[in-house]
């Protein structure tokens, strides 16, 4: 959408995965996989005027970012034309109902085992204040999720749910593994979910009870400039 309203300007597209659209490919937008977690990211020092970063808390650990942040910082422009810019999504929910409480201290527990901070999209103009980002600026918007928000609720509810099923596996496993841990036997473990079955009674009963509770989440964005060090 931006290559086809800015046709003046370059784009490139970079994701570990091919998810990338095939229908409409405008001729200034580029696409191409690799992973974030190699020591360069395949692109040139100061090559861009914006590097924008989105979604990868959950696939991130906590010792991974600064890495990972100043080598986005490193491909950015130092003549103070030049930005950087991060976008979360903080992973647990506002005004959640009982059943989604209990859904995010298992959603936190995962992370925590993962080495994930939950945390971080609060304090991403941190993140890029210690890179070396001046005149850094942050902001929230909060996101109803659910038909009490309207077509923007209904949306977002889609968009989360696209992310809870990809999350699906990853947060079962860790139940397994503390159930495992803790020695509780998994056939009559009560309140542990290891099951898919389990999973998906759990999350009917999230999406149903957010109208009551007016849930909502907040997503961050940080942008910050960089600026050639005389």
């Amino acid at each position: 959408e931006m290559a086809t309203e800015y046709e003046d300007l370059e784009f490139f597209g970079f994701d570990i995965s091919p998810m990338y659209p095939s229908a409409i490919h405008p001729r200034n937008a580029h696409f191409s996989m690799g992973n974030l977690l190699d020591p360069e990211i395949p692109f040139a020092t100061e090559g861009f005027r914006l590097v924008h970063q989105r979604n990868m808390l959950l696939g991130l650990t906590r010792d991974a970012w600064p890495g990972i942040v100043q080598d986005l910082y490193r491909c950015v422009v130092a003549d103070g034309s030049g930005w950087l810019q991060l976008s979360e999504v903080d992973p647990i929910w506002c005004r959640p109902g009982p059943v989604s409480r209990s859904f995010l201290k298992m959603l936190n527990e995962t992370a925590q085992h993962r080495n994930v901070d939950v945390l971080l999209p609060q304090s991403l103009d941190r993140v890029l204040t210690e890179v070396g980002c001046e005149k850094v600026k942050m902001m929230m918007v909060e996101i109803p999720i659910g038909p009490w928000g309207g077509k923007i609720g209904l949306l977002w509810r889609d968009v989360l749910k696209a992310e809870m099923e990809a999350l699906k596996p990853v947060v079962l496993q860790a139940q397994w593994e503390n159930a495992l841990a803790t020695g509780v036997d998994i056939a009559v473990c009560g309140a542990e979910m290891t099951t898919a079955e389990e999973w998906d009674e759990m999350m009917a009963s999230v999406w149903a009870e957010m109208d009551q509770y007016h849930t909502y989440s907040r997503v961050y964005l940080a942008y910050g400039q960089r600026v050639q060090v005389q």
